[in-house]
């Protein structure tokens, strides 16, 4: 069964019970434009009593209830999710982002709620005809986004709306009309009051959209970013070199559109250089960012756990950060023990790390770039070596913890660690057969001998 035979069988059984059922939001706007609908929302004049009943003769796979105090009964059909809501209307209190809910009477009612005009566009299956009210067909057409009502207290009830706006821009390329983007700029303080998550959540999505620089400007000049990352208003103010003219916050948004659009690369890109506003120096006319990569590091955590990211992602990008202009600095003089100590700190970052380094070469000279590229195209044939000659996860010390104790008659403690990571170095450095105990033997008793205390 298609979305369609499935809408159209839906809407048949609340007919013959009396009650309309039409499509709504996300999966008419995405049918209109030629996007396959992820989502598939409908809205009914009967309430979730009678939602729940007439589904049920629909024969679903699962029916789910976590939304019914919000007036939505969810349900399964083999691969398909569809919600269902009773009309509704919404009230907002002065000084309060949380909407009073109501059950609405009339379908223009609720359309009226919702933000913009190409979202408030119904659909009916049974005839095959389409409800829009507020023009929203015109404003897809003319790849236009506008606010339902002429008014900014749309954002001011839920300010989200804002960044909302922003991302379906990017996402769908297309243009802020100019009421809308007015009102933006009146209401970007608003932002304040939604909780950090939610603002993740669009941060994310705008971030792995086909052209997330576009995002950024926006925000950037309606001054958005400055109440959700405000560091990035300084990377505008700092050249590459003294007489350069391209600073770093265009390099940043060339070097997000050019990374692969997953979150981990995305954010990553935005904010590789975020500490270099305050790492710049310039000596003898030449302009040095000394450790921004360790101080950006740092920079990166403080705004992620800030919007609330979970640690270990927070933990791959400043691990990713702090390691990103590695690649880009290997010569082919490397010993095959560097190679090995980056690709073995790097575990599963490292393919990333190698990718983030293509679009991190953004030189106005070609031949620049060229060269870059074949370093790092260098880097990666090095790695290909080495795991041809061994695999690393079996790389480890010649001596366990518990053969150490046993030759020194010693108990557990810190110096195993530091006499097992010697002996890994050197099978690292080739300078010790990984199955050679004999000889890790006679290094250990000379590091305790040359290091009693350990």
């Amino acid at each position: 069964m298609n979305q369609k035979d499935l809408s159209q069988k839906l809407a048949k059984i609340f007919k013959d019970h009396n009650h309309d059922l039409y499509l709504v939001g996300g999966a008419v706007r995405d049918s209109l434009i030629g996007i396959p609908p992820h989502e598939y929302d409908f809205t009914t004049d009967a309430n979730p009593g009678n939602i729940k009943t007439i589904l049920k003769l629909a024969h679903p796979t699962h029916i789910f209830t976590i939304g019914e105090k919000f007036g939505t009964i969810g349900a399964f059909f083999d691969d398909f999710k569809v919600e269902i809501t009773t009309y509704r209307s919404e009230k907002y209190q002065a000084g309060s982002r949380h909407p009073e809910v109501q059950f609405g009477t009339s379908l223009r009612g609720d359309l009226s709620r919702r933000d913009f005009t190409f979202n408030a566009i119904a659909y009916d299956p049974l005839k095959n005809e389409y409800i829009d009210p507020f023009n929203g067909r015109e404003d897809l057409d003319n790849h236009l986004i506008k606010l339902v009502g002429d008014t900014a207290d749309r954002f001011r009830e839920d300010p989200l709306r804002i960044l909302r706006a922003i991302r379906f821009s990017v996402v769908l390329n297309f243009k802020l009309d100019e009421k809308t983007l007015k009102y933006i700029h009146q209401t970007v303080e608003e932002i304040g009051s939604i909780s950090v998550e939610r603002i993740a959540q669009e941060m994310d999505k705008i971030l792995t959209s086909p052209k997330p620089s576009d995002a950024i400007r926006l925000m950037t000049d309606s001054n958005l970013i400055n109440y959700i990352i405000p560091e990035i208003i300084a990377l505008k103010n700092v050249q590459h070199e003294a007489n350069e003219h391209k600073n770093i916050y265009e390099h940043t948004l060339t070097v997000l559109d050019n990374v692969p659009a997953t979150k981990q690369l995305r954010w990553l890109a935005l904010l590789h250089d975020i500490a270099k506003p305050q790492t710049k120096a310039v000596e003898n006319g030449e302009v040095h960012f000394l450790f921004h990569e360790t101080v950006g590091a740092k920079v990166a955590k403080q705004i992620l756990q800030r919007l609330h990211y979970d640690n270990q992602f927070i933990q791959n990008i400043t691990k990713l950060i702090k390691m990103h202009l590695r690649v880009n600095l290997y010569n082919p003089d490397w010993t095959d023990g560097a190679v090995r100590r980056l690709m073995i700190e790097m575990e599963d970052l490292l393919d990333d790390l190698v990718t983030f380094s293509y679009a991190d070469i953004t030189s106005a000279r070609q031949s620049k770039v060229d060269a870059g590229h074949k370093r790092i195209d260098q880097f990666k044939e090095r790695i290909k070596e080495i795991l041809e000659k061994e695999e690393l996860s079996k790389i480890k010390s010649p001596l366990s913890g518990d053969e150490l104790m046993e030759i020194f008659q010693k108990p557990a403690g810190p110096w195993i660690k530091q006499i097992k990571d010697h002996l890994l170095n050197l099978v690292i450095d080739g300078e010790l057969y990984q199955d050679d105990k004999e000889t890790a033997q006679k290094v250990a008793k000379n590091l305790i001998n040359k290091k009693p205390e350990a």
